[in-house]
């Protein structure tokens, strides 16, 4: 059985220093999650682009934050409470 399926969700790794970290490179090459897992300490914010609806989903966790919308933003009318001692977890499971 083939898995041809496109990718609904692309993620995005902001770090403290400013620095982004893109799933896919400009010249199309994937970087691993391992990237991220490999500098988790100085992660600040994870973003999720789901392609089919255009919507972000954005963690922020220095402080918590959990929302979503059409851009990076955090929207304050969105945020429930501020979530403390949060990490993060992703996975895409892939059949060869």
């Amino acid at each position: 059985m083939e898995n041809n399926k496109p990718l609904s969700f692309i993620w995005t790794a902001g770090f403290k220093d400013g620095s982004d970290l893109m799933q896919f490179n400009e010249d199309g090459t994937e970087n691993r999650f391992k990237l991220v897992k490999d500098r988790i300490e100085e992660l600040k914010e994870f973003y999720l682009y789901n392609k089919d609806l255009s919507k972000i989903f954005t963690v922020n966790l220095d402080k918590g934050y959990i929302s979503f919308g059409k851009t990076q933003t955090i929207q304050p009318d969105l945020l429930k409470e501020e979530k403390k001692n949060i990490r993060l977890i992703f996975f895409r499971r892939h059949v060869v």
